[in-house]
């Protein structure tokens, strides 16, 4: 779970997501629903690194990880993908009203 720290490493790589040439050329194409931030430092030697920060940009198609590009991370690019929700259900919001 992120700390304190990590929060804001994550609001900054966030901030530097949108901006990227990357992730506007996958809003484009896809409808982006949700944005995730992350942290994974299951099973590793350096738990500090920056490379263990990741956001996830989730579409109905896939999610997209991006990740620093550098140990200072001056960048972030889209470093892989994997499967999405929204592929097969609907967005959470708005929520639905239980009867």
């Amino acid at each position: 779970m992120p700390n304190l720290d990590d929060q804001d490493i994550l609001a900054e790589m966030t901030s530097m997501v949108i901006q990227s040439k990357q992730y506007k050329e996958i809003a484009l194409r896809e409808t982006v629903y949700a944005i995730k931030q992350g942290v994974n430092r299951f099973n590793v030697a350096n738990p500090s690194s920056i490379y263990h920060y990741e956001i996830y940009v989730k579409t109905e198609k896939q999610t997209y990880i991006f990740s620093c590009t550098d140990k200072a991370c001056t960048d972030v690019s889209n470093e892989g993908s994997t499967y999405s929700r929204y592929s097969e259900e609907e967005p959470i919001l708005p929520l639905k009203k239980a009867d």
